[in-house]
């Protein structure tokens, strides 16, 4: 051992002298002896490892787990490494590496060196293992009670851990104990189930993960039914359509929970299927619109039935949302009183002659007449403004269509005749006769652009304000004055048996259809 410190010495002066020299210095380099070890699987004795550094100093590191069963000692006065290893419980070798890194130095770059540790298999290797019982859990939605499972080992020293999916970890909570551990779920608020795995994963590589599966089921919301009239009626209340049963609609909201239902229509009356229901599937709820479907009440009577909607459940419904409609009214006319049409200061006249698609015994001309305060916007076919309107619908002998654009309406005196647009008593329809005037008719219209037949209203603030004379009787005379000018004069005579009379003198402002 003497003369090994003695050639230490030896390379060191050699170093220092070398140094002097410049240019005979000697290179860093760095060397292990030897590179490789074996040891037995058991009662391995230690081994050493010659670490030889020139010119830089260094250091050693196990890679990877190694130092789960290998140990190292240095000594660095001799340059050794001392390797030692525990027994290997298991069939299989096993491997590791031991590094020695250059520290230090010249700057000059030194190659690390590595020792391969390999060890024997063992001959009566330790078998390592682990059950879980049970292997899944169910929870229910709500209040759930904690559970436990629990954690057999096989293998001495063998020690386990638990990890939670991550998707599950705001909900699913575990808490290992001695031998075992405590699952711990909160309320599910969802209306689905819901699911997640705990791993248990054992210390020893050999030994196989198992999977708890946890399962909780879904909430259960109490089957109900609500229903909102849109109108905001009750129920008892529900809805109430005019005579005519044309242009209104209304809706029930129906919003079910975990329930069935269905509906059906009752009637009061005679009458049957004049109620029309209509189902809609919404996003969130179910929408039944109802509405008479143009079944007018012909009786002055008004008629009733009521919309049901019923449930398989006890003590959930029924609810019966009542349907009225009211009697047709003795007249339609708002206005009782006679009535004296003032100062005309806007006309406009629409004639549809006969032409190559129609060929008709008659042609008609929509004639509306209106005083101060009222306008027409021809870019939206409405009327604006405040104040009073006469709406006449005339047939004429038959006009046909001209290259000229001459339309004129024939002097005569024209009398009240049905609505053009109605039917007789045996159910046809009304053919319109040269020099009559259609008679007032309540349809699908909005008042005053759409009205159906002759009619005097009245405006307030771009809206009819519901105050209306239906023209059914009386006469209107037409003259002619020249150069496009008329005379009008009207005596009409409303349903209510009033008198709407006055006069015009005038151009008619022309528009031709087809």
């Amino acid at each position: 051992m003497e003369k090994r410190l003695c050639v230490i010495a030896a390379a060191c002066l050699a170093a220092v002298s070398c140094t002097t020299k410049g240019e005979n210095e000697p290179q860093p380099s760095l060397e292990v002896s030897p590179t490789s070890l074996i040891f037995a699987a058991a009662a391995a004795p230690a081994q050493e490892v010659t670490v030889t550094a020139v010119g830089t100093d260094w250091e050693y590191e196990l890679v990877g787990n190694a130092s789960e069963w290998v140990t190292v000692t240095e000594d660095r006065t001799k340059g050794l490494l001392t390797v030692g290893v525990q027994d290997n419980p298991q069939a299989e070798q096993r491997t590791a590496s031991l590094t020695v890194n250059a520290a230090g130095g010249s700057g000059i770059k030194v190659k690390d060196k590595t020792v391969t540790i390999v060890q024997q298999p063992s001959d009566t290797p330790v078998v390592y293992s682990i059950t879980v019982e049970p292997a899944s859990l169910t929870f229910e939605a709500e209040g759930a009670a904690t559970q436990k499972v629990t954690v057999m080992t096989e293998g001495e020293g063998l020690t386990w851990r638990t990890e939670v999916d991550e998707a599950a970890r705001g909900w699913l909570t575990v808490t290992e104990g001695e031998g075992q551990f405590a699952v711990a779920v909160s309320d599910n608020p969802d209306t689905v189930e819901r699911a997640g795995n705990i791993t248990v994963i054992p210390s020893e590589e050999s030994a196989s993960p198992k999977v708890v599966r946890v399962v909780q089921k879904e909430k259960v919301i109490p089957p109900s039914l609500d229903i909102a009239l849109s109108n905001g009626a009750t129920p008892e209340e529900g809805f109430v359509f005019d005579y005519l049963g044309e242009n209104q609609n209304y809706s029930i909201d129906v919003r079910a929970v975990n329930i069935d239902w269905d509906y059906r229509v009752e009637y009061d009356s005679a009458a049957t299927d004049w109620i029309t229901v209509r189902k809609n599937e919404l996003s969130d709820r179910v929408g039944l619109m109802v509405l008479l479907n143009n079944n007018k009440n012909e009786a002055a009577d008004p008629r009733s039935g009521r919309i049901v909607i019923y449930t398989g459940e006890e003590g959930i419904g029924p609810y019966e949302v009542k349907v009225t409609q009211t009697g047709k009214p003795e007249f339609q006319s708002t206005i009782l009183e006679n009535v004296e049409v003032g100062t005309v200061t806007g006309t406009r006249a629409i004639v549809y002659p006969n032409n190559d698609k129609r060929q008709l015994a008659y042609t008609e001309w929509n004639i509306t007449l209106w005083g101060s305060g009222i306008e027409f916007v021809s870019k939206f076919g409405k009327y604006t403004g405040s104040g009073e309107l006469l709406q006449l619908e005339l047939a004429t002998n038959p006009i046909e269509k001209n290259e000229e654009g001459i339309y004129v309406i024939p002097d005569g005196t024209y009398a009240l005749a049905p609505n053009f647009d109605g039917k007789n008593e045996d159910g046809t329809s009304v053919v319109p006769e040269p020099f009559t005037v259609s008679g007032g008719e309540r349809g699908l219209w909005n008042h005053p652009s759409t009205a159906k037949g002759t009619w005097y209203l009245r405006m307030q603030d771009d809206k009819y304000n519901g105050e209306e004379a239906r023209i059914t009787g009386g006469t209107l005379a037409v003259t002619g004055t020249g150069d496009g000018n008329y005379r009008l004069e009207w005596d009409f005579i409303s349903d209510a048996m009033y008198h709407t009379t006055g006069s015009y003198e005038g151009p008619l402002a022309l528009e031709v259809v087809g």
